[in-house]
């Protein structure tokens, strides 16, 4: 902690995906629904628009309240879990890819979907019993795979959600601020807080009370600024006092996995047995399922749903010009299409590979410095056949 108060730190985040029932109803974390990430960030947004009517006066003197949103990018380790079994991050792996895995002993295997139902999560991080902050109704609208000179592969989602649910702790100064007490009994029970710290709270936000095991993981209902009121989804323990702290609360973590070693695995043009192994100093791949969202619906302040577009999956990989390899500068012009194979790791059970069968380069400038290795840049697009579906796949093995 800091030298007079408890600080956030980054480095001690949780956190928390869930896979929701209803669009945007908050599912409130479990222990095994921890993921480790290096880094997350959720933005909120709300529109205040100038009042524009006429008035004699040339200064903005009131705003009006327009619509909600959010974005969240998450930044992780690519990182397996056991033998057939889903990676921590696999619920994102599927609101990226369309679907649950099919899980062959040892492979769990993620497939793209032509369905409209992508899902939709809530994501929870919290930091050092001081600050928590989650979103639901988050969608993936785009998820990318790097490789990049011997670091290790990494995995990243962008996406939109419906509501941001911001938590923070009452009383400022736990020792000594806090009054509160319970003001009911049965469910929606009730307490107050310190003046003006009800303002810590949101609906959705889950909470600890004092130092009692029973008084965990309550989820508030709604929350009354006037009164200092907090009232909750569901009865609250007796047992806490005046003077007891109220602070953001989260389950221990369940965790699996390490992350991949750069330097181990492999990318390969072709198909088995005439595959060629090739080189590479960098390599992505990006799903992007362009969805829409529906948040234009008059009387609604948040997103409310949200329509899958045309999917685009595209990437890049870089090769030093070797005279073996020129001539993928030359093949780039015909149009032509390379399947690619890429695997990281080497060890059964902690293996990821990425396949795709049919992959067209752009033509693009070669890089060609003044006095270093000329670089072949590498973009592509992934195509499927008619039948479609079958750009990319991603099997933990």
């Amino acid at each position: 902690m800091g030298t007079s108060q408890l600080h956030a730190l980054g480095r001690n985040r949780k956190f928390y995906i869930n896979a929701e029932t209803t669009y945007g109803t908050f599912v409130k974390p479990e222990a095994d629904d921890a993921a480790k990430v290096l880094n997350a960030t959720f933005t909120p947004a709300i529109e205040r628009r100038p009042r524009e009517d006429s008035r004699a006066t040339r200064s903005h003197v009131e705003l009006i309240t327009g619509k909600e949103s959010v974005t969240f990018s998450v930044e992780a380790y690519l990182i397996p879990n056991a033998a057939g079994a889903e990676p921590d991050l696999g619920p994102l792996i599927e609101g990226a890819m369309g679907g649950s895995p099919a899980i062959t002993g040892s492979d769990v295997t993620y497939s793209l979907s032509a369905g409209q139902d992508l899902g939709s999560f809530s994501l929870v991080q919290f930091f050092n019993d001081t600050f928590m902050e989650a979103v639901s109704g988050a969608y993936v609208n785009s998820m990318t795979i790097s490789v990049a000179g011997g670091e290790e592969p990494k995995i990243t989602f962008d996406g939109e959600a419906s509501t941001y649910i911001p938590t923070t702790t009452s009383p400022e100064d736990p020792t000594t601020n806090s009054t509160a007490t319970v003001a009911g009994t049965g469910t929606g029970d009730t307490f107050t807080v310190q003046t003006g710290e009800a303002a810590n709270f949101r609906p959705g936000s889950i909470l600890k009370i004092g130092t009692d095991i029973s008084n965990v993981d309550l989820e508030v209902q709604s929350v009354n600024t006037s009164t200092d009121t907090v009232t909750m989804t569901a009865s609250v323990p007796a047992g806490f006092t005046s003077g007891d702290a109220v602070v953001p609360y989260v389950p221990a973590e369940t965790v699996n996995g390490s992350p991949i070693a750069g330097i181990l695995g492999f990318l390969k043009f072709g198909t088995a047995p005439n595959q060629t192994t090739i080189p590479i100093t960098t390599f992505e791949v990006t799903v992007a399922n362009n969805n829409k969202p529906i948040n234009d619906e008059s009387f609604t302040q948040v997103l409310t749903d949200y329509v899958p577009g045309f999917r685009d999956v595209t990437g890049s990989l870089s090769v030093r010009c070797r005279r073996d390899l020129a001539i993928e500068i030359p093949k780039r012009l015909n149009h032509g299409n390379e399947r690619i194979v890429v695997e990281c790791g080497n060890v059964a059970g902690s293996t990821v590979e990425i396949t795709i069968p049919k992959a067209e380069f752009d033509v693009a400038a070669v890089d060609t410095p003044q006095s270093d290795e000329v670089v072949i840049p590498m973009t592509f697009r992934a195509l499927a056949s008619s039948s479609g579906e079958e750009e990319l796949t991603v099997k933990f093995k």
